[in-house]
């Protein structure tokens, strides 16, 4: 093993990204430099997926999966399992699901793990199960909590997804322990009311310090909450005009500021009184004139969304 002690550190770190995260737990037993030297080099995961119907969390590493439960014969005993229980019991597995998210805080302990995507669903999926599925999201939720509060560092991810139906606090057991700065995209699908509340999300460094937010599925946004967001995608949300008009005040004070694209489904979205054009293509435009660039507003009226877009002086 001194073959990969011995490369330099540019040619090892290129060798270390390319072995699965079981290859490596062998080399630490090889030798003390050995388990210096694995220890030392990022762990990179393309994915880490947390689903609770059927209840499941995996890592994927370079098209490999790596299974947060005991082995496949046993995944599908618990699957089975927990369909039985569901069944007939009406009720869920809370020893699996335990172990199971100690064995996932096991893994993140290492604080050079880095994860590309994590998509977290906590959605029903087969009619007549909700009960069942509540619970699972509850013991999930607030045990993953848990797991994550104990460890000493903030998990390093670059995309956060999340499917739920619209309690924050379920975003909460999460998206605080990522860490700010180093996240890019944060996505935020609810499945739940359009009146749901999002105040406590939009508070945290995570979502302030990312550079894109995608949001569906909320009848009010405050849009002073992306104000330093670079990009913003807002599905099925309703925002007017004059909302608009006082966020491209702010952004023109903003060099980050690329676009904001969201939802508009009545055709007359602009006022009437407003310096539009219509570019011949159904779509109503709008340009401001900023000190440093100005930005262009966009009206697709067949497919009923709005792009306010930033473009270069003179346009």
């Amino acid at each position: 093993m001194h073959f990969f002690c011995d490369l330099p550190y540019v040619v090892s770190k290129k060798l270390f990204d390319f072995l699965e995260y079981e290859t490596r737990l062998s080399l630490r037993k090889c030798s003390k430099r050995t388990k210096n030297l694995v220890n030392f080099f990022p762990i990179s995961f393309d994915s880490m997926k947390i689903f609770t119907d059927p209840f499941s969390m995996k890592l994927w590493q370079m098209g490999s999966e790596v299974k947060v439960d005991y082995s496949l014969s046993n995944g599908i005993y618990n699957i089975l399992k927990e369909a039985f229980l569901a069944v007939f019991f009406n009720t869920t597995d809370e020893t699996t699901i335990e172990k199971t998210v100690n064995k996932m805080g096991m893994i993140l302990k290492n604080k050079k793990i880095k994860i590309k995507n994590l998509v977290i669903s906590f959605i029903c999926e087969h009619h007549g199960a909700e009960e069942v599925t509540r619970e699972q999201i509850y013991l999930i939720s607030n045990l993953s909590k848990m797991m994550l509060a104990s460890l000493n560092h903030q998990l390093i991810v670059e995309n956060f997804t999340i499917f739920y139906n619209g309690n924050q606090d379920e975003v909460m057991c999460f998206l605080p322990f990522l860490k700010p700065g180093y996240l890019k995209k944060i996505e935020l699908f609810n499945r739940g009311s359009g009146d749901a509340p999002l105040d406590k999300v939009m508070n945290l460094p995570q979502v302030i310090k990312t550079k894109q937010i995608n949001i569906s599925n909320f009848d009010s946004v405050p849009l002073e909450s992306f104000w330093n967001i670079p990009i913003v995608h807002l599905a099925r949300t309703n925002i007017n005009f004059q909302e608009v008009n006082s966020l491209i005040q702010h952004y023109f004070q903003l060099d980050t500021f690329k676009y904001i694209r969201f939802s508009a489904p009545e055709k007359d979205w602009f006022p009437p009184d407003s310096p539009t054009f219509d570019d011949g293509e159904n779509r109503k435009v709008m340009i401001v004139k900023g000190p440093k660039f100005a930005i262009r507003t966009i009206h697709r009226m067949d497919r009923r969304y709005v792009t306010v877009r930033k473009i270069p002086l003179p346009y």
